[in-house]
């Protein structure tokens, strides 16, 4: 269903937009279709994929819609945009939010090693908005903001929600051997696991990005993200996903 989803969907608008002569066509894929890097030495847009060795469909599945559209720019003016991880309002799953949810509620004792780039939803809409005017045929912009470990970005929600943020980082074997083990459980009882194997591996590593081609060309905003952390808190509570 997600390759359904993410490939087979983003082909039928593409050549729906072939057919109806679209002037300019924005695809918003993901910053995992480019290698993730390090803070010293962050990931490009013309770095290449690396995120298959999660074996994860969705990541997988939106690295091959990349390459898809990309390979329309000889009929379509095609251009992609890369969000990184958005957080702010209206998260009605909550995906980015969780993270909120689960350290207001003490519900995160500990950290994991890795790390990764963080934006503002409403800078990542605008920069999908102006990639309509100010995008290049065929390029790639990673909408993206700011470098954090997940203990610099627990701590930042901590100070916001005015609760205590896990100070504990565990070892990247610790971790993966959750992962593990979590996997083991699922498949014995059924359940989703809290944490899987693919997941603990990310959480493990550096998705650190650097954002300047958007910056420069598409002129995306840079919004402290402490502002997306207290618009999305705000939003969660007004909307009753936690109690005050």
């Amino acid at each position: 269903m997600v390759r359904q989803v993410n490939i087979e969907g983003t082909k039928n608008m593409l050549e729906a937009a072939v057919q109806a002569n679209v002037r300019k066509f924005i695809h918003v894929g993901t910053a995992n279709s480019f290698s993730f890097g390090s803070r010293k030495a962050p990931g490009r847009e013309d770095t290449p994929y690396k995120g298959s060795k999660y074996k994860i469909d969705y990541m997988d599945s939106k690295y091959v819609a990349h390459q898809l559209a990309l390979s329309y720019t000889d009929r379509l003016d095609v251009s992609i945009v890369n969000p990184t991880f958005m957080i702010g309002p209206y998260d009605s799953a909550p995906s980015s939010g969780a993270m909120v949810v689960a350290i207001y509620e003490g519900k995160l004792p500990v950290c994991a090693p890795g790390g990764r780039n963080y934006i503002c939803v409403k800078d990542a809409a605008v920069g999908i908005a102006n990639a309509l005017k100010l995008s290049k045929r065929g390029e790639s912009y990673i909408l993206g903001h700011q470098n954090l470990s997940y203990k610099e970005a627990f701590s930042k929600i901590g100070n916001i929600t005015g609760k205590k943020p896990p100070s504990l980082v565990l070892p990247k074997w610790m971790v993966l051997l959750y992962g593990r083990l979590s996997d083991v459980v699922a498949r014995l009882t059924g359940r989703v696991p809290t944490v899987s194997y693919p997941m603990a591996q990310i959480s493990c590593d550096e998705h650190y990005f650097t954002t300047e081609k958007a910056v420069q060309e598409l002129q995306l905003p840079q919004t402290p993200i402490e502002e997306g952390i207290r618009d999305c808190f705000d939003w969660l509570l007004e909307h009753q996903y936690i109690k005050a």
